[in-house]
């Protein structure tokens, strides 16, 4: 099997609190062997860059969606 890249997740979603490390666990399983975690939000963002910190082949795509731009104003 070749190996994939999960390019868009959002593995800051609070329903994945509580089992992150499985989850990756299964995705590393699957043959997934890098995960872009994407933040739409400055707070998501700020929550995938830690979380890339902390999980080996997981990388942080910050910006903010255009829906959130008055956000960022």
């Amino acid at each position: 099997m070749r190996p994939l890249v999960d390019t868009h997740a959002h593995l800051d979603d609070p329903r994945l609190s509580g089992d992150l490390p499985g989850v990756l666990d299964r995705a590393r399983a699957a043959g997934v062997v890098q995960v872009v975690a994407i933040g739409t939000t400055a707070a998501d963002s700020a929550e995938v860059l830690t979380l890339a910190r902390r999980h080996p082949g997981v990388f942080a795509a910050v910006g903010i969606h255009p829906n959130e731009a008055s956000e960022a104003a």
